[in-house]
């Protein structure tokens, strides 16, 4: 009796002891553990954030007494913005999302829920349905907490530039009544070239969308967000090399396209829709273009009020609610005019225009 209380004594201590080795473990940081496998990534957290900007903002990027090519600027920024950017050990273990800042006291405890029910269905063999079914709801309330702090952070993001954007609304509506008469005077050939500044390349820049998948640059959105004033300044050099020569580098004319399955067979090629992974760099310039587009349609209302798709505070829903009331008012006033409506496909139709036009050439 007493050698087995001593056993069990020992079995219990050496539970202990691997439940506080796993514990410390886990709060060890990844780059500390040399011996735990695991793959560099490039993290944005507080730290590596903080480390990017110190190393942006020295003077790494020396200046060159020469003019550089365009492509020779974007080359050597590419390689100076890799060599900055921090990369972390990585483990994909479950632990991870527990570091996630959208996690809360709410997933903590539906996570342990599901694992006392697995430990249950494992030991007792029972409630196998019951533990899937925890298991689903699990996953169904992380993806929610993760997408309702994505949602959380774009609604902060446009918080913090409503004061910008109503001030630019203020100043076009001032401008509007005399823009017209300076446009009408103005010749086809005579419009200035206006050069690209900082202050628009830096709203582009907070415009842009972070966690999005790299382009053949290797370069995420993150870094030009968080570049110190080094890095910015040699990208808005870039950018105006480029406006001003109306050329690109080789690596904005190539982009990644990847195949996303929509619905339906995954063997038919329909079912699937392309995306391409453009330079983020190159996202940034043709951010600043359509915005540039954008102000120059709406001051010279080029864009007719049928046009709904495609514009910002606009929707097709719009042309469906005129459609309708003209319905209505036709059936409501009994008259013996007749209201037609024309819906066609134009995505078949420009395919078979293309194929004849191809076959005729």
């Amino acid at each position: 009796m007493q050698g087995w209380t001593q056993t069990t004594c020992l079995s219990v201590r050496q539970l202990r002891i691997k439940k506080e080795e796993r514990k410390k473990k886990r709060l060890t940081n990844a780059d500390d553990v040399k011996s735990t496998e695991g793959t560099w990534r490039i993290r944005w957290d507080k730290e590596t954030i903080r480390r990017y900007k110190e190393k942006t903002n020295k003077n790494i990027f020396v200046e060159t007494q020469q003019e550089e090519t365009i492509e020779e600027k974007w080359t050597n920024l590419k390689k100076m913005v890799h060599e900055a950017m921090v990369k972390k050990r990585v483990n994909t273990t479950r632990r991870e999302m527990v570091h996630k800042d959208w996690w809360d006291k709410e997933c903590t405890r539906k996570k342990r829920s599901v694992k006392r029910l697995y430990k249950k269905w494992r030991v007792e063999k029972l409630d196998r349905g019951r533990y899937l079914e925890e298991r689903r709801n699990l996953k169904t309330l992380l993806e929610q907490k993760r997408k309702e702090k994505r949602a959380m952070e774009e609604e902060l993001k446009n918080i913090k530039n409503g004061a910008e954007e109503l001030l630019e609304y203020t100043d076009k509506e001032k401008i509007q009544p005399n823009r017209k008469g300076i446009s009408e005077e103005r010749e086809e050939g005579e419009q200035p070239k206006l050069q690209l500044n900082e202050e628009e390349i830096e709203k582009a820049i907070k415009r842009m969308k972070r966690n999005k998948a790299t382009g053949i640059d290797g370069i995420p959105m993150e870094a030009w967000m968080y570049g110190g004033g080094s890095v910015k300044r040699k990208l808005v050099d870039l950018l105006k090399h480029i406006w001003r020569e109306g050329e690109l580098p080789e690596d904005w004319k190539t982009s990644i396209i990847v195949p996303l399955h929509k619905r339906g067979d995954e063997e038919k090629v329909e079912n699937y829709r392309g995306i391409s992974l453009l330079c983020s760099a190159y996202k940034i310039y043709a951010e600043v273009l359509r915005c540039r587009l954008k102000r120059e349609v709406d001051l010279k209302d080029l864009l007719p009020e049928s046009q709904a798709g495609f514009r910002g505070g606009w929707a097709t829903a719009d042309n469906i609610f005129v459609l309708d009331h003209l319905v209505q008012r036709v059936d409501k006033e009994g008259k013996k005019d007749k209201l037609y409506a024309l819906f066609v496909d134009l995505k078949r139709h420009l395919t078979r225009w293309k194929e004849s036009n191809c076959g005729r050439s």
